[in-house]
This record gives structure tokens, sequence and C-alpha cells, in this order.
């Protein structure tokens, strides 16, 4: 489970809420996207068995892009990137949101974490229901064949809420713990403790615990 955005490293197990990821076919890089720009190097197979999205030295102002009719709402962008050697430091891996009637915004991967996979998330609020795009893109410095970045995306998301969670292809249920006690009682009495830390309330969350015997 990717807990990445719900609970800290070591502290857990984190359950997630029920989502739906409003991009299509979004394990497919090859279909539904457009090539932002000075291109990109097309699809390939990653390590979560899923398409990726190859930028193999490729001139800065590169990636690709595609839109989406937003309502007037929340929504939360995501996806994992990997920043691998770049021509220089002026050059960005960006998640980048335009239109729906905002400013253009950006996230950045950290470069200190190169060659490493990581998650960026943005979450917005629309304004109108004017298209908006969700780019992966590489720039900043000239455009000019010296600037150039070998970087990585994949798994991109799109969700109707105010927070991130893991990647799904379609829609996920809502998440459910539920602990063997058997394994740590002898009898049918005894006392189970755990702690709880919300990291984003829901009005309508439950927490509970009982004995099924």
């Amino acid at each position: 489970t990717d807990t990445s955005n719900t609970i800290k490293s070591n502290d857990g197990i984190g359950v997630q809420w029920a989502t739906t990821n409003i991009i299509s076919n979004p394990t497919i890089f090859s279909t539904g996207w457009s090539s932002y720009s000075n291109g990109n190097d097309g699809a390939f197979f990653t390590e979560f068995g899923t398409e990726g999205l190859n930028l193999i030295n490729r001139q800065s102002w590169c990636g690709a892009y595609r839109g989406f009719t937003p309502s007037v709402t929340t929504y939360t962008f995501s996806v994992w990137v990997r920043p691998i050697s770049r021509t220089n430091t002026s050059i960005v891996q960006a998640l980048y949101i335009s239109g729906g009637g905002i400013s253009d915004t950006a996230v950045y991967a950290d470069w200190t974490k190169q060659g490493e996979w990581q998650k960026l998330t943005l979450t917005v609020t629309f304004t109108s229901t004017a298209t908006a795009s969700i780019n992966l893109i590489c720039y900043g410095g000239v455009n000019d064949p010296a600037y150039k970045i070998t970087a990585q995306y994949t798994m991109p998301q799109i969700e109707e809420r105010s927070y991130a969670t893991a990647f799904v292809n379609g829609s996920s249920s809502q998440g459910n713990l539920f602990l063997p006690i058997s394994h740590y009682l002898n009898n049918t009495n005894g006392t189970i403790f755990f702690r709880h830390k919300p990291y984003y309330q829901l009005s309508n969350t439950i927490i509970s615990g009982s004995i099924v015997q």
C-alpha cells in the first residue's frame, strides 16, 4: 500500500478512503497523451507494471500533456517521477496544471533524490469548467540543444478531493484493517490498544474496535 501521503514512515499502517482516478487508462502513455513542445521518447515498461513516459537526453521544454473538463471544485493531481540527469540546474521536472479558470501552478521533482522515484502531488480548486490540462513536462533554461534532461514519469492520477491517495487504475473501495486477534490473545478476554492518527479528517470516518468470536 502506498502510504506516502497518509502516514509517516514507520508509524504504522495506512488505511485509505475510496477513490476514483479520473484519468482513463492511467497505466498507458502510448495513447491518450499529446507531445509537448520538444517532444518525448515515448512509453516504456516500468518496474511497477505500468507504462511510463520516457525523456532521454531530451532538449528542455519537453514532455506530454492531456486535457480534461473539470467541475468548479477541488482536485488533487499526483504522479510518480524519476529525475535522472540534466545538463543545467535551471531545468526542472514538473507536474504542471493549467486552465480551469486558475493561474498555472506546478510542483517539482527533488533533485537531491536524483535517480529515485518520488511522488509529486498538487491540489487546486478550479473556478470554471473551461478545459484544464495536466502537463508532465520538463522546462527551464534556454530552449537550446545544450539544455537537456533525462527523466521519467508514471502512474498519473486526478482525484476529486483535497488530498492524494494511492494510485489506482479506475476506482478503489474504502480501506479496512483487520487483525486476527487469535495471534495475540490466548483466550476470549483481553484488551487491544492502538493509536489512530487521522491525516485527513472526514465527517463520516468511523474508528471502532470489536472482538469477533
